[in-house]
């Protein structure tokens, strides 16, 4: 082998072992204009019960919890996927019209659900666990 190609597998296989380390590191980063949604393929807590869409308990689906813009670590590639969406934001004395897929379902005299305590809508699972 000659010293020309020492070099260029050397180099091949650091670039694929620092590859190889930011998989197995579970490394997530989000834009600062734009939100992670986590999606959880697996969970020993099982998965969601019939007619719920957002996991509260960390069970496998959707996750109540967001990723805001930065760098994340942990989401490895076999157990979670993130899709990042952009980040919606309402100019303050504007309104905004919230439908919620998930949670108990109103009375059928209810057109409109009680306000709860979640920060403006920006915690999700304040909304989903006090509605």
């Amino acid at each position: 082998m000659t010293l020309e190609q020492f070099i260029a597998l050397s180099s091949v296989g650091g670039v694929v072992f620092i590859l190889l380390v930011i998989c197995l590191r579970g490394v997530c980063y989000i834009p600062q204009d734009k939100i992670g949604i986590v999606e959880k393929f697996w969970s020993t807590r099982g998965s969601l019960r019939d007619g719920r869409i957002i996991a509260l308990n960390r069970e496998a689906g959707f996750q109540a919890d967001i990723l805001r813009g930065g760098i994340h670590f942990g989401y490895y590639s076999w157990q979670y996927r993130v899709h990042r969406q952009p980040l919606v934001t309402v100019g303050e004395g504007k309104l905004a019209y919230v439908y919620a897929r998930d949670g108990k379902p109103l009375l059928a005299t209810q057109t409109l659900g009680r306000v709860v305590e979640c920060n403006g809508f920006q915690d999700a699972r304040a909304f989903l666990e006090a509605a």
